[in-house]
This record gives structure tokens, C-alpha cells and sequence, in this order.
């Protein structure tokens, strides 16, 4: 089996709080008190944030004049402005988000995609063993850094196939410009790795060997949808086939189609609330191995994705 994957993604690059202050704690539910583990924690109003770890505890460098933000998928969104914060370790407890179903509306072929989604969950095991033993494959990687700058600036524009990125925070409209790109294509056999195409190009060129030292070397995206989670800079994002998918996305079978005697389906799907950190896209399988053959996938803006902004990311396997 000969699969290429195809990454692209935006790195928000912004300034740091000067005269900042350490502030640690641990982030718990508000009923039972046991630990939430990678909620978002950051300064409200900018891209300035970590997450807590597996116990809850998180740690983050905030001013005075900064408000502490603080959410989790299932839990009601808290704030508390720096001057408020006495205690240290902080214990902040979230609140659990109970939703009321109103009006529901059936729509055609969901039945049908949830039959075909079992068989996806019942062959996942073989399939992805299958995909572990490709030991040959082609690999595509672009990688884009924005720069946040003034909006009402005028900067000259380095990379004509690119476009500023314009994000609504904060009733204000912030403008990124693109500073970095780069582009690699290897060819993997084994052990061995082959380049066969890349290209650089930065405006600043102390900016390029900086991005490349510091940022980018700690930058992992593992597309691997057969995962429960695909992880991302560090952060794990439900997998549109996890086992736990229907609790988390609207899944729907658009349509099939018949080519070189095999049958696919193709599906679609979304998050069922539009503001969790999952991600929104369409899917293909083959009828009888049920394995999975094209992905294609993005996170909205709107989601708090712990300032991973702007993700795509693509993913075919085709047969040998």
C-alpha cells in the first residue's frame, strides 16, 4: 500500500507580557473534584496560552493587567483577572456543560452511516496493521508562519501565492502576514530517507534560521485518523473514526460511487457542537475492506484549538 500525506498549518508568532509573573495550579471538576486534563489556559485576548497536563496542572507567565482564560470541552468557559489571583498553586474548578437536545431532525441516510461506520470500527485493527507494514511511501510537508502586524500598516508582500489571514478576536480584526514557507517532498524506504524536492524562503532571513531552530524542530502533527487521537503541537484532537466518534460528530453518508470495480463510500462529518476543538471534513472507504482511502480535514478558527490556528491537513492511500 503507497499512501502520501499532505500537511499545512499556521504558527501565530506574537509578543510576550512584559514584567510577566508566574502563576501554577491545577484545573478540577466543580463536582467531583478529579482532575481535567488537557483544558486551554491562556491570556485572554491574545494567542499567549498552554494547557494542563494529565493531572490538570498547568503553568503560565501573566501581568497584572491580563485576564486568565480557562475552558475544556464539557465545561462552561472561566475567567479571573490577574489582581484576583492570591493563591498559589491557583485551584480553578470548571463547571459541567449539561445540554438540553430540542428539536430533532432526522436526515436521510444517517442509519445507514452509522451501519456502515460499525464495519469501519470492526475492520480499523486489520486495516491500520496493514497500513504499519507499508514501508515504502511518499511524504509531501508544507509548513506557513504568519506574523500578526498592525491592520492598518502596509507591508510588501514576499510571497505572491499567499494570502494575509485576517482573524475577529476581541471585537477587533487582527491581519497576519506570511513570513516563512517551506515545502518537502521525501521519498521513505525503510530506514532510508530521500529528498526529492525542497524549497525555503523567508522576508528576514535571521527570522528563517530562528523559525527553524526554535519553532518549527518542536512542531509534531501525527496524522494517523486511526488513533483515537491525532495529535497536534502536543495536543490530542478526537479522531473522526475513534471509537467514540457519533458522541462527538455528526456523521453522514453522502453518497458511493463504483471505480475499477470497487465500490467506495464517501462520508462527511462536523462537530456537533461548532466550538469544540474537533475537526470538520469528509472521508472515503472501500466497501468490503472497509479501509479507509482519501481524508480530508480542517478545524474551524472559531474552536479554542489551544492557538493552533488555521489547521488543514490531507491524507490518500492507494494500493501498491
Amino acid at each position: 500500500m503507497l499512501y502520501k500525506s499532505a500537511i499545512a498549518f499556521i504558527l501565530v508568532i506574537t509578543s510576550f507580557n512584559l514584567g510577566a509573573k508566574e502563576v501554577s495550579g491545577y484545573v478540577q471538576d466543580e463536582k467531583n473534584k478529579e482532575p481535567i486534563p488537557f483544558s486551554n489556559v491562556w491570556i485572554k485576548g491574545t494567542f499567549v496560552g498552554t494547557m494542563t497536563d494529565v493531572n490538570g496542572y498547568f503553568k503560565l507567565s501573566i501581568s497584572d493587567n491580563d485576564t486568565l482564560a480557562i475552558s475544556s470541552v464539557g465545561y462552561h468557559p472561566f475567567e479571573i483577572p490577574a489582581k484576583q489571583i492570591t493563591d498559589i498553586p491557583l485551584v480553578i474548578y470548571l463547571v459541567e456543560q449539561v445540554q438540553e437536545l430540542g428539536e430533532v431532525t432526522v436526515k436521510p441516510e444517517v442509519s445507514r452511516a452509522k451501519v456502515l461506520f460499525g464495519k469501519i470500527q470492526e475492520h480499523k485493527k486489520e486495516n491500520r496493521e496493514q497500513v504499519s507494514r507499508v514501508h515504502n511511501y511518499k511524504t509531501l510537508e508544507t509548513k506557513t508562519v504568519y506574523l500578526a502586524v498592525d491592520s492598518t500598516s502596509k507591508i510588501i508582500r514576499s510571497f505572491g501565492n499567499l494570502d494575509d489571514v485576517t482573524v475577529q478576536m476581541e471585537n477587533q480584526t487582527l491581519r497576519f502576514s506570511p513570513v516563512y514557507l517551506s515545502e518537502q517532498a521525501r521519498f521513505i524506504s525503510n530506514d532510508s530517507v530521500s529528498v526529492l524536492y525542497e524549497k525555503k524562503d523567508a522576508i528576514f532571513p535571521r527570522l528563517k534560521q530562528a523559525l527553524e531552530s526554535v519553532v518549527l524542530n518542536n512542531v509534531v502533527v501525527d496524522m494517523d485518523f486511526y488513533k483515537e487521537q491525532v495529535n497536534i503541537m502536543e495536543r490530542g484532537f478526537i479522531s473522526p473514526l475513534s471509537n467514540s466518534a457519533l458522541s462527538h460528530y455528526n456523521l453522514y453518508l453522502n453518497d458511493s460511487t463504483q471505480t475499477d470495480n470497487s465500490k467506495y463510500y464517501h462520508f462527511s462529518f462536523a462537530p456537533k457542537n461548532k466550538y469544540d476543538a474537533l475537526f470538520t471534513g469528509h472521508f472515503t472507504v472501500e466497501d468490503g475492506s472497509f479501509a479507509l482511502t482519501a481524508i480530508d480535514v480542517y478545524i474551524a478558527q472559531t474552536a479554542n484549538l489551544n492557538f493552533v490556528n488555521g489547521f488543514k491537513g490531507q491524507i490518500q492511500y492507494k494500493n501498491a
